[in-house]
């Protein structure tokens, strides 16, 4: 299990008690644990990147902030392009299949839409198409996706049987 992400104790109440691992912008966070749940919070222009392998009792998280790395940035999780090979690499050296994996996508959104500032410049739909084009190069079937639009989301990813839930800034959750 690599050791990023962190404890989050404000969310107790969540998934009957269970352990929550909040997986920070530019991290990732693999475990066969099935009491925990992980959780990337805010998600705007970020993109996270879920798997889930029920035979092996694998599961991850990446939450990268960009699309693509930069020459001698050391810090793949920032970056969708190095952070889902990373992401699948730890999950399989855990014992998962990537076929048998269920891959998931939620982020993306275009939180700063119609500001002057950005003009131009989408990072949310950037960080969309480079997952995509990394998942399809290394032969990962998306399950299911929301991503765009205009609102930030959470999303978390239970251990204990692989449901992944989406809340959108001022909506309900759904599951995925």
């Amino acid at each position: 299990m690599l050791t990023q992400g962190a404890y989050d104790d404000a969310a107790g109440a969540d998934a009957d008690r269970r352990r929550v691992r909040s997986v920070g912008p530019g991290q990732m966070l693999v475990t066969t644990d099935p009491e925990e749940v992980l959780a990337a919070y805010g998600l705007g222009s970020c993109i996270a990147v879920l798997g889930y392998e029920p035979k092996a009792g694998v599961g991850g998280l990446l939450h990268a902030l960009l699309p693509q790395s930069c020459p001698g940035e050391g810090d793949a999780a920032k970056f969708a392009d190095t952070g889902i090979r990373l992401l699948v690499g730890e999950m399989e050296r855990l014992g998962s299949d990537r076929d048998a994996t269920a891959w998931y996508l939620v982020g993306g959104a275009d939180v700063l839409q119609g500001s002057k500032t950005t003009a131009g410049l989408n990072i949310g739909r950037g960080n969309v198409a480079m997952a995509e084009s990394v998942m399809r190069e290394e032969g990962m079937a998306i399950r299911s996706r929301e991503v765009g639009g205009s609102v930030a989301r959470t999303v978390r990813l239970s251990m204990r049987d692989g449901t992944v839930t989406v809340t959108p800034v001022g909506g309900d959750e759904q599951t995925l």
